[in-house]
């Protein structure tokens, strides 16, 4: 996922300044990495939990609360 691939620039004190993309691009959500599974697993309840989680509006509120604006959540 998105955040947690930044999440290791950040906890390394990497500027993400440079990298950050351009509100464009936020707009078109044209870098975004997804939760993708095996179409066997598609219904196991812990995928489905998961999935529930990773699009939690608390979770939207932390990235954007957290990585103020260097990264943002896509969904």
């Amino acid at each position: 996922m998105l955040v947690t691939s930044a999440s290791f620039l950040v906890q390394a004190k990497v500027s993400l300044n440079p990298i950050v993309l351009d509100e464009i691009s936020m707009a078109n959500k044209n870098y975004a990495v997804g939760l993708a599974t095996v179409q066997s697993k598609a219904n196991d309840p812990n995928i489905q939990k998961l999935n529930q989680l990773v699009v939690d509006p608390k979770l939207k509120d932390y990235i954007n609360n957290y990585f103020k604006g260097t990264i943002a959540p896509v969904f």
